[in-house]
């Protein structure tokens, strides 16, 4: 070995070889790099004889991986589980779930901690309130109203008889009913009574049906048929007289009115107070 003009053996002269590695150069001699060969001879001859001596490492401890010590986290393994493929030997995994791959988020991960979920659960919360008072509104029961302007009856038919004490009158009604909901809503009948002087002449029944829209006001007639005689006999005289306010019955009339809507029946009642013409100023027939 020659030396240097530092004292130190020339390498280019011995026989070193000089190995670079991202700009750093290293020197070996000949026997190092012997030794080096040698010890990775030796360290392929041991793998076989340890995967086959400790099978269990290998199942736990994936090659360049590190030891299951350095972990700090803890795992618990499942009752009729599979291997983790992708946890590097450290947990288990249910069985369904041994295809697919599973991935390890640290704890302090922002993806596990929820994002806005009040504001989600008070956004979810509005809505639903709003939904539900807007069918409560639509959908609340509200009154279905029986409304006359109590309109002058003059009669379709009209017999007197002054000698017998006979009257025979017939006239039309006409009511109003308003129906304030947001559904249709149906009338199944009405019932109108008709009072004079406290005594009731006669009660008739409609049942004819009568559909009303959502928010919408309809007519309905009621037709009406009194006879005069016995205890009102007496009403002939003043029904044969032209005058018109001698033939002019003041009558009280009571209106009952059924109708249904969303399933179920209910009662509306109207009371009023109406000028009836007995006489034969209009359309009439008299004799006696």
């Amino acid at each position: 070995m020659q030396p240097t003009s530092n004292g130190r053996p020339n390498p280019r002269t011995q026989g070193y070889q000089t190995f670079e590695n991202e700009g750093t150069s290293i020197q070996f001699c000949p026997e190092e790099i012997e030794n080096l060969r040698n010890n990775s001879r030796q360290d392929i001859d041991k793998e076989p004889s340890e995967s086959n001596t400790s099978p269990n490492r290998n199942q736990q401890t994936a090659v360049g991986s590190p030891e299951p010590s350095s972990f700090n986290n803890r795992y618990e393994e499942l009752m009729k589980g599979e291997q983790c493929p992708t946890c590097r030997g450290l947990g288990r995994i249910p069985r369904h779930d041994a295809e697919q791959l599973v991935a390890l988020i640290p704890v302090g991960d922002k993806r596990l901690k929820p994002r806005r979920t009040a504001q989600w659960v008070m956004l979810s919360v509005l809505v639903c309130s709003v939904i539900a008072s807007l069918i409560l509104f639509f959908l609340f029961p509200r009154n279905v109203r029986a409304i006359s302007n109590q309109p002058y009856l003059e009669p379709l038919e009209l017999n007197i008889n002054v000698t017998s004490q006979y009257v025979f009158v017939s006239f039309v009604n006409r009511y109003n009913f308003s129906n304030e909901n947001y559904v249709p809503v149906t009338v199944t009948g009405v019932t109108m009574a008709v009072q004079y002087d406290m005594r009731v002449l006669n009660k008739v029944v409609n049942t004819t049906n009568l559909i009303i829209p959502h928010l919408s006001l309809k007519e309905y007639y009621v037709a009406m048929n009194l006879t005069l005689s016995g205890d009102e006999g007496y009403l002939a005289k003043f029904c044969n007289d032209p005058r018109r306010w001698v033939h002019d019955m003041f009558m009280q009339f009571d209106l009952t009115a059924n109708y249904s809507y969303l399933g179920h029946t209910e009662q509306t009642t109207l009371t009023t107070y109406q000028h009836v013409s007995c006489g034969n100023d209009t359309k009439s027939h008299s004799w006696g």
